[in-house]
Order: structure tokens, then C-alpha cells, then sequence
């Protein structure tokens, strides 16, 4: 069932979003704040995340332990998320234990104290982290990416757990000093869905958060350009790699843009489902990888597409011809009469089941908040999805779908890879270290 929501604000500018459910006694409440990695200082990367990580290791009037030991005497589950457009610190409760969670949960956002020891101890486990990734092919394909479309003093261009020089840099009065900044009441918006009411609602957060008065939250400043697009492929090498992890893509759209509905229509024949293109032709039928996959990461301000898998490496040339012949086909000719109304019709099946639990709710609610969704998003959907027809999904394709202007990043074995891409892509080939940063420019 699409949610009925219910809006509200408290007089310190406090919004409230709330969606009833009472078949249960459960209530799951969240607290948004649409800074995040995009509010992290020149050579502080990962600051926001280390803050929300902290934020719950004691307050001067709750240690540590007393925090846990509420949340489990409650059978509460807490939990914060950071993303390169804002933070959520979220908590499911029972009913009966909502008046003392959202007091405990009002004293951790308002009253964080950030211990010395909590904050260098949840520092090093970042930066242990950061340090396993870098044995992850798909995650050094993902950097890789990343920081060559959006360069890295923008926000995309860098992973919102940080890096670790930055890390090393950061110390816990650079975690208050954020959380001064950006955690504050004029930049919250509380968001619960569950057996509660407006009016009890308003009066919860009223009594814990009336008061709050903090000054305005600091601005984010807007993001930089990206570079000017410098299409090619990129290698990261990893020397007697059994597998090519690939990534080929382009910056396109924001989440709120007009073709993005025609964009996910697109998507589900393209990449977005097991019997898609991609997936028959490199898997299916030519046996390249156990999966291939195409999605659009639409965010605040323009996400990237991406197509790409781990393929067996002595096909790595094939793979990512067979990728670039299906974008070809798609820019082309769009999709069949057939697909499309397979998409559209599978896509609105599947939407109700995006509302069962309270936290797919109220991850719905968060995205309508941190994306700049109009008010009507949810109750439109389905109207705007069985507009979509296969002309909006052809435009879409050619704005967004050709190869010439895409970054394709390799991770796999260099002396193997390299000379076969060479030999057959007309777009320049380089190599990249594991972070991004251009090594050489080798010659075909």
C-alpha cells in the first residue's frame, strides 16, 4: 500500500514526516540531516561518517555502556548511515519503549561527547577498513571510477568512508566541530513510521527537542564542477588476476530529473534484472562472467550510469566490446514493444512490495527528503511509470547511453589486458593506481 504521509513542524523548524502503521507495536524513527560527505572539509574526507560513527559513544550524562544497555533493554535497533548527500541516525522500538528512546536519542544528537578514546578507537577501524578494500577488485573498480568523472575535491569523486591520509588527519576536535556545524534542529527532519500519531508525535519531539535552539547549521558549499570529460579506458593493475573487474560509464542525470522514470524503464531491459541484455548476451550466451549489470546512480546532483561485472580475464577485450555493442544497440533502436511493456508492467508489480516493512518506509521517506523528490512522489508513481513510452526511453538512450564519451576503468592483470584493449579500442588506454591517480600514458 502506498503510505499516507502526514506533515508537520514544530515551532524551532523541526519537520516531521510521519506514515501510521498500527497492525504492530513498533515504531521506527529517524533523524535526517542533509549534510554528509558533501559537508567534509578540504583534506577531511570521511569526517562525517567518523562523526556519525561517534556520535552514540557517550554523552556527559550517559557513558557508552549505558547508551547500549537502554537500546538493549528495549530490544532497540540503532543505527546511522552517511551518505555523499546526508546523514540519517535512525532507531526501531516497540511502542511502549518509544518515550525512552527518543530521550536517549535526544541526548546522543544533542549532547554527543565524542571521548577521545571512542572516537581514536572507531578511527582505526576505518582505516583497517579502507586498507582491506584495497584487496577488493570491485571496490578498487568503483574508486577508480568514481574519483576519474567527478575528480577529488568533489564529494562523488571520493567514498564517504574517507581515505586514508585524510583519516589520519582527523582527531576528535574536528569530529565535535562537525557535528556542531551540521548536526543541528534547523537541519533535521524526523521521520517515523509506525503505532503513532500526529498529535503524540508532535508532542514527543516537541518535549525533547522544543527547546533546541542551536544556530543555523552551517552551509554546504556547492559542489565543484567535475572535470571536463575525458573519455578512455583506465587499467589498475593486479598482476596474475584470474578475473577483470570492469566499470564503463558517464555522468548523467540527478534523482529528481524529469527522464529518470524512463531512465529505470531503460535500466530494467539493459542491466537491471537477471534476463536483461547484458546479462544473456555476456553470460548467457558467451559464457564471459557469471553477471553483468548495468544502474543509474542518481543522487542530489548528477549521478553517473554504469555497466559492468568481473570477467574472466583472457575475454576482458570481448567483454567490454560485447558491452559497448549492447549500449550501441540500445542507443539505436531503444527497446521492443514487448520489453517495454514487460518493464513497465514488472516495475509496478514490484512497487507496493517497496512499502511492506516500516524500514523500506521510511528509507522511501529519507530518499524524498535527501533527493529533492516532490511531495507527491509516491502517490504519482505509478502514473508517471506507465507514461514512460519507448521514445522517452530512446531519448534517454542517446543522451546518456554512447560509449565514445564513456570512462571505462579496468582492474585486472595489465600485462595481459592492455595490449588486446589497445589493439581494439579507438579511445585512449592508460594506466591508473588503485586510488585513481594517472601512471602512464602508454602508446598503442
Amino acid at each position: 500500500m502506498i503510505p499516507v504521509i502526514q506533515e508537520a513542524r514544530l515551532r524551532n523548524g523541526i519537520r516531521l514526516l510521519l506514515v501510521e502503521r498500527t497492525a504492530l507495536p513498533l515504531v521506527h524513527l529517524s533523524f535526517v540531516f542533509r549534510s554528509g560527505a558533501n559537508a567534509d572539509p578540504a583534506g577531511r574526507a570521511g569526517l562525517a561518517t567518523l562523526a556519525a560513527d561517534a556520535l552514540d559513544t557517550g554523552t556527559p550524562g550517559r557513558p557508552l555502556a549505558a547508551i547500549a544497555d537502554a537500546f538493549d533493554a528495549a530490544g532497540a535497533y540503532y543505527q546511522s548511515s552517511v551518505t555523499h548527500d546526508g546523514t540519517v541516525f535512525s532507531v526501531s522500538t516497540l511502542t511502549p519503549a518509544l518515550d525512552q528512546m527518543a530521550a536517549v536519542m535526544a541526548d546522543i544528537l544533542r549532547n554527543a561527547a565524542y571521548p577521545e578514546a571512542e572516537v581514536e578507537r572507531l578511527r582505526q577501524q576505518r582505516l583497517t577498513a579502507i586498507v582491506q578494500h584495497k584487496d577488493r577488485p570491485s571496490h578498487i573498480a568503483s574508486t577508480v571510477f568514481y574519483r576519474t568523472l567527478y575528480g577529488d575535491q568533489h564529494p562523488y569523486g571520493t567514498e564517504s568512508e574517507g581515505t586514508e591520509d585524510a583519516l589520519r588527519r582527523i582527531g576528535r576536535a574536528d569530529v565535535a566541530g562537525f557535528k556542531r556545524a551540521h548536526i543541528t534542529p534547523a537541519s533535521m527532519a524526523v521521520m517515523c513510521v509506525g503505532d503513532i500519531t500526529m498529535p503524540r508525535l508532535e508532542s514527543l519531539v516537541e518535549r525533547e527537542f522544543g527547546d533546541w535552539a542551536e544556530p543555523a547549521p552551517a552551509i554546504v558549499p556547492p559542489f565543484p564542477a567535475p572535470p571536463a570529460r575525458t573519455p578512455g579506458v583506465l587499467i589498475a593493475d593486479r598482476p596474475g588476476s584470474v578475473q577483470s573487474e570492469i566499470r564503463m560509464g558517464a555522468i548523467a542525470m540527478r534523482r529528481n530529473a524529469p527522464e529518470y522514470q524512463a531512465a529505470v524503464v531503460l535500466n530494467r531491459i539493459l542491466g537491471g534484472q537477471f534476463n536483461s541484455r547484458l546479462n544473456a548476451n555476456l553470460r548467457e550466451k558467451r559464457g564471459l562472467t557469471y553477471g553483468a549489470w548495468s544502474s543509474f546512480q542518481a543522487y542530489r546532483e548528477e549521478g553517473p550510469f554504469m555497466a559492468g561485472g568481473a570477467f574472466h580475464a583472457e575475454k576482458t577485450e570481448e567483454s567490454v566490446r560485447e558491452m559497448i555493442a549492447e549500449l550501441d544497440k540500445m542507443r539505436e533502436s531503444g527497446i521492443t514493444e514487448e520489453e517495454h511493456a514487460f518493464a513497465v508492467e514488472s516495475l509496478a508489480g514490484a512497487y507496493a512490495l517497496a512499502f511492506e516493512t516500516s524500514g523500506q518506509v521510511a528509507l522511501a521517506l529519507q530518499v524524498r527528503e535527501l533527493y529533492d523528490m516532490p511531495a507527491d512522489t509516491f502517490t504519482t508513481y505509478l502514473a508517471r511509470l506507465r507514461a514512460v513510452t519507448r521514445d522517452d526511453v530512446l531519448r534517454v538512450a542517446r543522451t546518456f547511453l554512447d560509449p565514445a564519451s564513456m570512462t571505462t576503468v579496468i582492474v585486472g592483470d595489465a600485462g595481459a589486458v592492455l595490449p588486446a584493449v589497445q589493439r581494439t579500442m579507438t579511445l585512449p588506454v592508460r594506466l591508473a593506481s588503485p586510488d585513481g591517480a594517472i601512471l602512464t600514458h602508454p602508446s598503442p
